[in-house]
């Protein structure tokens, strides 16, 4: 029986036959069909889950929050910090060199090629850069609280919860890293999410690399791999068929673990070797030195340090708190990337870890409060008034952070209780929560001031945990309690 041959869709000039490849792809890519295809998952959308609506609706409005925003200030807003930004930006784009002493380099990257595609020194495209950030973070909440709630109306609230802050804008706007940060938190959140959905190498890479973006923008998240990774085997062991889950992405978890961390080891290599700064950023030095300020544990040295305690102590007792204070009218403390103040610093921590913790522990809950406005709205600017309100329910929605502690117990619960541990919503939830702890806790021991700053890149998870788990709560009580009752009086 002879085989049917496939008639060829065109012959060229020199009669050849051409692949219908071409042909067909051009035809798929028709805008007709493109159109039709995009009808029709709309309408599917519409008729289902209505994911699409949700984004949409969390996109228009937080990209009108944002114009708004910049409309009332449009001038780019600096800070002290932001000069060192910039000149480790201009060092990339001249001499390639992405090492600095104090500045992890993602944030002055994303700087050097902003200035690369719009001119340097154009500070006003690098916040509209931020600006879009922004606007995409608010979706990346969406999303978020999407893959964990399964219903787009609770999903959109908590997605303006963030994309509708001002609040949080207000520091994702000036030349920081915190806009970028609070960016890359949330994808990385997104990303964890994903892979307690699927469970699959392929997913737990993608965190890796989420992962590895944010080492390099803010590096108090350099040691995030092992709780990270733990708690992703800690779910796979839960789940049904849990032996099989585990040895799945045990070798996977370790390889991407080690991985980051040599890479962290080989940026600190390189930092010494261009910097003469052999580690993550001498900001630590200054860190430990305002902590141990803070704690009036200045007295409680070891002996060498005695000459350095008495100086320390001679600020504290006038109320002066700030180690800039110290390094600046004594250089014998900023030597060498503030090496003395470091080590002094890091000896009384050594010397007494209890204290040190025992007085941490308060402020997981104490610099949840604090508010803190880093671009406040221009009273004379355009839409001031509209801007103002906004302003004030962030504000009341930043407060509703301090319920965080109690809702990671409430969290904690679930993940024990036989009932609802094995549930995937519940697990993801406890990522989310598990990354907001883990910079809370960071930020609580390693840093003496600017809590409502520092926190901002990771106070959106906190927001969505408290906010996720009252919403969820009350439409659960709806769905048993209110719902059966409405449909019996009718």
């Amino acid at each position: 029986m002879r085989t049917p041959t496939r008639t060829p869709d065109r012959v060229d000039a020199g009669g050849t036959a051409v692949a219908p490849g071409p042909r067909r792809l051009r035809e798929a890519l028709a805008p007709s069909v493109l159109l039709g295809r995009l009808r029709a998952a709309l309408r599917a959308d519409w008729h289902g889950p209505r994911f699409y609506v949700g984004a949409l609706v969390v996109l228009v409005l937080s990209a009108l929050t944002v114009a708004a925003f910049f409309l009332n200030h449009p001038a780019p807003e600096l800070s002290p910090d932001s000069a060192s930004y910039t000149d480790l930006a201009q060092r990339i784009a001249s001499r390639g060199q992405f090492m600095d002493a104090e500045r992890a380099p993602g944030y002055p990257a994303l700087i050097a090629v902003v200035f690369a595609v719009a001119g340097s020194g154009n500070l006003a495209a690098v916040q509209l850069v931020q600006g879009i950030l922004f606007v995409l973070s608010g979706l990346e909440a969406y999303a978020l609280a999407f893959l964990i709630l399964r219903r787009s109306g609770l999903a959109s609230a908590l997605g303006l919860l963030v994309g509708g802050n001002l609040l949080l804008l207000s520091f994702a706007k000036p030349l920081l890293s915190e806009g970028v940060t609070l960016f890359l938190v949330l994808t990385l959140a997104l990303a964890l999410t994903l892979l307690l959905h699927t469970l699959q190498p392929r997913d737990l890479w993608l965190v890796a690399g989420c992962a590895l973006l944010l080492y390099l923008t803010r590096l108090e998240w350099v040691y995030v791999a092992a709780p990270l990774f733990g708690f992703v085997l800690l779910v796979a062991a839960l789940r049904a068929g849990g032996r099989a889950h585990v040895r799945r992405l045990w070798p996977h978890a370790v390889g991407a673990t080690v991985l980051l961390y040599v890479l962290m080891g080989g940026y600190v290599l390189a930092n010494g070797a261009q910097t003469g700064y052999q580690g993550l950023t001498s900001i630590q030095n200054i860190n430990l030195l305002g902590k141990v300020m803070q704690y009036h544990m200045q007295n409680e040295a070891p002996p060498p340090y005695a000459a350095q305690a008495a100086v320390v102590d001679g600020y504290v007792q006038r109320g002066v708190t700030s180690p800039w204070a110290v390094v600046g009218e004594h250089k014998e403390f900023s030597r060498d990337h503030f090496a003395l103040a470091g080590a002094y610093a890091s000896a009384v921590v050594k010397a007494h870890p209890v204290e040190f913790a025992v007085k941490t522990l308060p402020l997981l809950v104490t610099t949840l409060a604090p508010v803190l406005v880093a671009s406040p709205i221009a009273a004379s600017g355009p839409l001031a008034k509209p801007l103002a309100l906004d302003s004030k329910l962030s504000v009341q929605v930043h407060r509703s952070a301090l319920l965080f502690p109690l809702a990671v117990l409430l969290l904690l619960g679930l993940l024990v209780w036989r009932r609802t541990r094995g549930l995937v919503a519940v697990q993801a939830a406890g990522g989310v929560a598990l990354l907001a702890v883990y910079d809370l806790a960071i930020t609580s021991m390693g840093t003496y001031t600017e809590y409502p700053r520092l926190h901002s890149p990771f106070e959106p998870l906190m927001l969505l945990v408290v906010w996720g788990m009252v919403l969820a709560g009350g439409y659960m009580a709806y769905l048993r309690w209110l719902r059966p009752r409405l449909q019996a009086v009718r």
